[in-house]
């Protein structure tokens, strides 16, 4: 009888330990609440219109993609985005309205809400952005979740290059639609 409680015992500590392991393996629940979004510069001039978006019509069956150029002037600065949204060949059933948009900072909001059978992948260079008194070395691609949490995004590079104030992400992976971006 000793042996069966000592057994029942060692396996709940197995158990629970594991239950701890698998909670703080979870990239939302493990992430940083802490981190912001970079914010754009302002728009000069009579037009304040600050949100840029782009949408197209895609067959998940089929794949596609939407871009979004955009430029304004901030003061003496001139802001670029460039962003392309690549819909894989099978990446969802049906067709949807893909849309993104870009607003007061350096992040994307995309619709509508779905989740992909092959990640999207998304690449963005934002120039122009003021990263001064921003350690490169802080800054990063992120999942920015509901809750305030965030979550690094899977990509194949990132550039950041405070001179010019260059924010660039290459080849991000989006299992899902929600808001990404760059935070410090």
């Amino acid at each position: 009888m000793k042996k069966i409680i000592l057994s029942l015992f060692a396996i709940s500590i197995f158990y629970l330990g594991c239950s701890d392991l698998k909670t703080n393996m979870n990239p939302v629940n493990s992430a940083v609440s802490s981190k912001t979004a970079i914010k754009l510069p302002l728009k000069s001039g009579v037009n304040i219109e600050s949100v840029f978006s782009a949408s197209q019509l895609i067959s998940g069956e089929n794949g596609g993609s939407v871009q979004l150029h955009e430029s304004y002037i901030s003061g003496k600065t001139q802001v670029t985005i460039d962003a392309e949204l690549s819909v894989p060949i099978g990446a969802y059933s049906g067709t949807k309205n893909i849309s993104m948009q870009i607003g007061d900072d350096a992040a994307i909001d995309f619709s509508p809400t779905s989740l992909f059978n092959i990640p999207l992948v998304l690449n963005l260079k934002i120039t122009g952005v003021d990263l001064t008194g921003i350690n490169p070395n802080d800054i990063n691609f992120y999942y920015f979740a509901q809750d305030g949490s965030v979550s690094l995004v899977q990509n194949d590079g990132i550039t950041i290059v405070p001179q010019t104030g260059t924010l660039e992400i290459i080849n991000a992976k989006l299992p899902h639609f929600s808001r990404y971006g760059w935070g410090k």
